[in-house]
């Protein structure tokens, strides 16, 4: 049985999402595409604009025949941890390759750069001391030294810089620094983005980045309905008329009183947290409106707005520090089931097999495994960050029903 993989928000999923699933089917020609997923909270340290059962129904309306949640401490956590979670996801599905989009194809220089971060030369190390002490934070100091140790020991092209700045790409050096440091035979394919930029604004030619769908939602309440396949558009529009699309100044004054129930020390404790963001919170926490602003106003070079808002994430979501080592010795505890295609029984049941090989429990029933492992922590997190999510959807919704909890949603079963 050969099985093909994508780690994926699908925030919202679009027609980029959908050609990147059809891709990876022709390009490999495998039998089966799992998709390991964030559930209610993605990466950037926000909700996700809609719920995690809706975003599975139109992945498995649209080429994918199994998908797996990502534990929320994964979904919400730095590139890295995304990428060795999502990859160890995968291979523990029996997933032989992983296909993954990217701005520029060009994956060999990407596998190189995968070992010279996981091995980091003498000369790089270099490098990247003197960026750090230049005053650039982590992530640009990073990038300079890559910039400026392959000039000087390979034939680059002349867009490196942005070739390695591109989010897709970052992602994608990543996915392959988790296979080579999880010492894993799968094979990886890359699938060049389509028509726009990830943070393109813009639609063209029916593609328009999720960043530009989510922008639209918020600010004009629509979005171009070309842009989203026609399979889950009605089911998509229905979501939107009945339930908010969710961002993070939602969370706003939930994170205020969080925050109050704290003190300096124990701030510092949570998950991408430091004493630096744990007193400058404290000093100007009588300017707090919004999770943004705030996030904005705390911003420093050594402290960049996407690091304060994976902190605020996992202030609200309870994840520490010590829950990262804890995930590092197993970055797949788990193996959710949110949704599969019941033409895909047979994958099911070799996943199945799979899983009770590499000793990884396989949760078809939320009930069964929370009695069976009261004490498993990110399963805990992930029905908090659901409960979370939800309860805020239920309070400002418009019409229909309440979104259900993990224990009264089934997974999505689709003919």
């Amino acid at each position: 049985m050969k099985i093909t993989g994508i780690i994926a928000e699908f925030n919202p999923f679009h027609n980029g999402h959908k050609y990147l699933i059809s891709q990876a089917r022709e390009k490999t020609g495998c039998d089966f595409v799992v998709i390991a997923m964030s559930g209610d909270f993605v990466q950037r340290g926000t909700p996700a604009i809609v719920d995690k059962f809706l975003r599975t129904q139109a992945a498995l309306l649209n080429g994918a025949d199994l998908v797996i949640q990502l534990p929320v401490i994964a979904s919400t956590a730095s590139a890295s941890t995304f990428a060795l979670s999502g990859v160890a996801t995968l291979s523990a599905c029996g997933v032989d390759t992983i296909v993954f989009g990217c701005e520029d194809e060009n994956l060999s220089l990407f596998s190189h750069i995968a070992d010279i971060l996981n091995n980091e030369p003498s000369e790089f190390q270099a490098l990247l001391s003197d960026a750090l002490k230049s005053g650039l934070n982590y992530p640009a100091a990073r990038a300079n030294a890559l910039k400026a140790y392959l000039s000087t020991t390979d034939s680059v092209p002349d867009n490196l810089p942005a070739m390695i700045e591109s989010p897709n790409n970052i992602l994608a050096i990543e996915y392959i620094r988790a296979i080579k440091k999880l010492n894993l035979s799968m094979n990886y394919l890359g699938v060049k983005r389509l028509h726009v930029d990830h943070h393109s604004f813009d639609a063209n030619n029916s593609f328009a980045s999720a960043s530009s769908l989510r922008n639209s939602i918020y600010n004009e309440g629509s979005f171009p309905m070309d842009c989203v396949p026609a399979s889950y558009l009605d089911d998509l529009l229905n979501y939107l008329k009945a339930f908010p699309a969710l961002h993070e100044d939602s969370f706003s004054e939930a994170l205020r009183y969080k925050i109050l129930s704290e003190n300096r020390e124990s701030l510092c404790t949570y998950l991408d947290g430091s004493a630096a963001i744990s007193n400058r919170i404290y000093n100007q926490l009588d300017s707090f409106s919004t999770l943004s602003d705030f996030a904005l106003s705390l911003k420093t070079k050594d402290n960049t707005y996407t690091r304060l808002m994976r902190f605020f994430a996992h202030l609200l979501l309870n994840i520490k520090t010590e829950h990262l080592d804890l995930l590092a010795q197993n970055y797949a505890p788990y193996l959710r089931v949110l949704g599969f295609r019941k033409e895909a029984s047979n994958l099911l049941s070799y996943v199945k097999q799979v899983s009770v090989k590499s000793n990884t429990p396989l949760i078809t029933s939320v009930k069964d495994f929370s009695v069976a492992n009261p004490e498993e922590p990110f399963f805990s997190q992930d029905l908090f960050a659901r409960e979370l999510y939800r309860n805020m959807v239920n309070t400002k919704k418009t019409a229909g029903s309440l979104l259900k909890n993990d224990y009264q949603q089934p997974f999505i079963t689709l003919s």
